[in-house]
């Protein structure tokens, strides 16, 4: 039997292809999207392959829908861009930290084997140097 994850964020750029690799390895996919940011042509690549639970995770109840009967979940959110926390922080706290916490407690509750989570390359700021390239692989990490 196949394993199924949970990806949140699907509509960025990291989320679509998260996904696009766990289709191509034959896991099975669910996607809890609000569409209120990302790319509406990163919703539907292998869009066939992809249970949508249409919805935000601020809601409770709709991130406990999200995670029921999944394995593992890849939680990737993020609204950006940076200038936006500033202009409205209550919105992006809500997204970040409530829409966390909701994916948190109800992975808890449903058992969920492992929650991974990422944020965005904009909480380091701008930089002459990226921190990915192949120079730097041999500087010790900060």
């Amino acid at each position: 039997m196949s394993e199924t994850y949970l990806v949140t964020g699907r509509g960025g750029f990291i989320g679509s292809n998260v996904v696009d690799e766990l289709l191509r390895r034959g896991k099975s996919v669910r996607d809890i999207d609000n569409s209120s940011t990302g790319k509406r042509e990163n919703l539907s690549t292998s869009s066939r392959d992809v249970q949508l639970v249409e919805g935000d995770l601020r809601s409770y109840e709709r991130a406990r829908k999200a995670v029921a009967g999944v394995d593992y979940v890849i939680h990737l959110p993020a609204l950006p861009p940076v200038p936006r926390s500033v202009q409205d922080p209550l919105t992006t706290n809500a997204v970040s930290i409530t829409g966390t916490l909701d994916v948190l407690l109800t992975a808890r509750d449903a058992g969920v084997r492992r929650v991974a989570s990422a944020s965005s390359s904009s909480v380091n700021g701008p930089s002459a140097v990226s921190p990915n390239m192949a120079e730097n692989a041999n500087q010790p990490s900060r």
